[in-house]
């Protein structure tokens, strides 16, 4: 299929799927049969929640991308608070329920999936909600319903159950209008993933539609996984989500017909399997480049069981090749991610104001412990902040010097007002707990440069001296250094819970800046 014709076909799916929803006979076009479904064929959750998370979401205190306010689930769904609404309406958190166990657990899942179906039910046109009606989260809450529908579902009385699969097959029915009209790789993925769990869980064979959906599937991850085995967009949650995705599907079509997937489908998943495991922290959990925001927004984040389930069943392959556009300094007790080219804004997750210049930032973990969970520099010109963007001329390198692993990297931004400058060093320690940085700054004009560090939120802060800062986490402790004259320190008390430090320094211009810091694991 040639690109002009592509693009043809999108267009006309697009014009198709405005125009069907926009129509007043919509709503009355949605299958609601509740028998088309043998619950029988639904497929076991292989995932372990985080009973830790459970628990918080039946207490109300669960807190989302750092925001003081807690989550109350409820309120969600009936719209009074209309706050994460992608994540409440994804019900990705019936896993973590799952993990408290217990009639308690069972009955809240129940009570808030009866009150969302009544709720939508009740609204005129929901299908047009995009925060709740999204390919991307349609097709999270019809995957989530079946895989946990054992947990939540049987054991209840004939009218929930009924419910629950009318519902399914309401939402199978929107998505199947829908989801070719979707550009975006990432959505149109899961649902997808959607479809196939559908057609699997069908009475009636739908292995024509099965093949035909694994058809689609591969040209979607042809085009949007790329040599080294890295989703497009750069985000390390996104990426290990379709590759759970992947796998999913995998299961599913080996158990429900004959092996459809070809060896590319297989070398996809393996090169994806390098590049989760490359993203893999000290604490076994996943690098937050991009903030902890999936691409849907609905808050995805693995935790370390996960991850460790999923590379248990690939095979990883032999590639060496770096993500592009990240790099990583690691020893047997500490890691260090970077990232090498400008990116787009991140998330409110990991500071409340506007983003940095996005190049160069970082996240450390030393032992057990996700101690830093960025590492970035922002620079105000004229009141405004600056962004590096894809026009920077940018270079980096990585060795080893004695005991130290080095990274250096270095970025020229020349626009119309002004030339801006920006080195970073980066070395760890090869024998210990200790990370080091060094940053240079040169403008043409006047700035005023912020260079930030955002630690998890279990962190707690001490100051020692005007430049030092005591870091307790548990057990263990950290300190945190840095040096440079006629400077003060601000500690962020901003929207997050996440304990902020910025330092702010004046750049003069034709004056290079230079700034030290440190964080060691104190014995």
């Amino acid at each position: 299929m040639s690109w002009s014709f592509k693009r043809a076909v999108d267009a006309w799916h697009r014009c198709r799927v405005s125009f069907l929803k926009e129509s007043v006979f919509y709503r009355l076009s949605l299958d609601r049969s509740h028998g088309i479904f043998d619950v029988n064929k639904f497929i076991t959750d292989p995932w372990a929640g985080n009973p830790k998370t459970g628990r918080a979401i039946l207490d109300c205190s669960f807190v989302i991308n750092g925001d003081t306010e807690s989550l109350n689930v409820l309120d969600v769904i009936t719209r009074v608070n209309r706050r994460n609404i992608r994540y409440v309406a994804s019900f990705q958190w019936i896993r973590d329920l799952q993990a408290v166990g217990g009639n308690g657990s069972r009955k809240y899942v129940r009570h808030m999936v009866t009150a969302f179906i009544n709720s939508y039910r009740r609204t005129g046109r929901f299908w047009l909600e995009n925060e709740s009606w999204s390919s991307a989260v349609t097709g999270e809450r019809i995957v989530n319903w079946i895989l946990l529908y054992p947990f939540f579902a049987d054991g209840a009385n004939d009218r929930f159950q009924k419910m629950v699969l009318s519902s399914l097959a309401e939402h199978f029915s929107h998505l199947q209008k829908c989801y070719k009209a979707e550009t975006d790789p990432y959505n149109k993925l899961i649902a997808l993933k959607a479809l196939l769990y559908c057609y699997c869980s069908m009475k009636t064979n739908q292995r024509r539609r099965i093949m035909q959906a694994v058809r689609e599937m591969c040209e979607v991850v042809r085009g949007c996984i790329d040599e080294v085995g890295m989703f497009v967009g750069g985000s390390p949650a996104d990426h290990f989500h379709i590759f759970r995705s992947l796998l999913e599907i995998r299961f599913v079509v080996k158990n429900s017909v004959a092996d459809l997937l070809d060896d590319e489908f297989t070398s996809t998943i393996s090169r994806m399997a390098y590049v989760t495991r490359f993203f893999r922290m000290c604490d076994g959990g996943i690098a937050n480049h991009h903030g902890d925001a999936t691409h849907d927004g609905t808050s995805f984040m693995p935790d370390r069981h996960m991850i460790d389930t999923a590379l248990s069943v690939v095979e990883i392959g032999g590639n060496t090749r770096v993500p592009a556009g990240f790099d990583k300094l690691e020893n047997k007790k500490s890691t260090v991610i970077i990232n090498t080219k400008p990116r787009m804004a991140r998330s409110r997750f990991n500071h409340p104001s506007e983003p940095g210049i996005n190049i160069f930032d970082f996240e450390a973990s030393f032992g057990s412990d996700r101690v830093l969970n960025r590492s970035d520099v922002s620079v105000l010109c004229n009141g405004l902040r600056t962004r590096i963007d894809d026009s920077a001329r940018s270079f980096m390198k990585k060795s080893m010097q004695r005991d130290t692993l080095l990274f250096e990297g270095e970025t020229q931004f020349p626009n119309r007002f002004f030339d801006f400058a920006m080195r970073r060093e980066i070395e760890l320690a090869t024998n210990g707990q200790r990370l080091g940085c060094t940053d240079f700054v040169l403008s043409s004009i006047r700035m005023e440069a912020y260079f930030r560090f955002v630690f998890v939120t279990e962190v707690h802060m001490r100051e020692i001296n005007k430049k030092s800062i005591l870091l307790s986490i548990g057990m263990l402790e950290y300190m945190f250094t840095f040096v440079h004259e006629n400077t003060g320190m601000v500690t962020s008390e901003s929207k997050t819970v996440y304990p902020t430090i910025e330092i702010g320094i004046p750049i003069n211009a034709g004056h290079p800046m230079e700034l030290s810091w440190s964080i060691e694991c104190l014995r």
